[in-house]
């Protein structure tokens, strides 16, 4: 594998959910680095979605890369800013517990009544909200990890 810089990302096809929200990685428009060749990457060819980042896999010379699930989400906001002259400078997470309603429930197969997390996404653009996403997950369904790295006391690593 190599770094991200094997293509050149020209355009993400986002997949959504039901009520709107991001899910992933639907299709990429890429060049290749390697053999300069432009392509469309989907989940059918060249393009696997795993746990934090997208594997971008050349259908011309079989080049591979691992992208990191970050950069791709930063490579969609400087397409937002390309292609509707809005500038993503801050998102904002809210998380809460709820229950699903019928009709979400539905969607998500899954049983009404049964517990989810609700988180609120809003990406902003200077303090304005110019996108916001609402996501529900079903119990069992939602991991997430967070590291937070505590700077040494003395402020000179030690």
């Amino acid at each position: 594998m190599t770094t991200p810089t094997s293509f050149r990302i020209l355009r993400i096809h986002a997949l959504l959910r039901a009520n709107g929200s991001f899910e992933g990685v639907e299709a990429m428009t890429c060049r290749c680095q390697a053999c300069g060749k432009e392509s469309k990457l989907s989940r059918t060819s060249g393009l696997e979605e795993l746990p934090n980042v997208v594997q971008l896999t050349c259908p011309t010379c079989h080049q591979c890369a691992d992208v990191p699930t970050p950069w791709i989400w930063a490579e969609w906001a400087e397409q937002l800013r390309r292609v509707f002259g809005v500038r993503v400078t801050e998102v904002r997470q809210d998380v809460s517990a709820s229950v699903l309603d019928p009709d979400s429930a539905r969607l998500l197969q899954a049983a009404p009544g049964n517990a989810a997390l609700q988180v609120i996404r809003f990406y902003c653009s200077e303090a304005r909200p110019v996108q916001v996403a609402v996501s529900l997950y079903p119990s069992g369904r939602l991991r997430q990890s967070i590291r937070f790295k505590i700077p040494p006391e003395d402020g000179n690593g030690g």
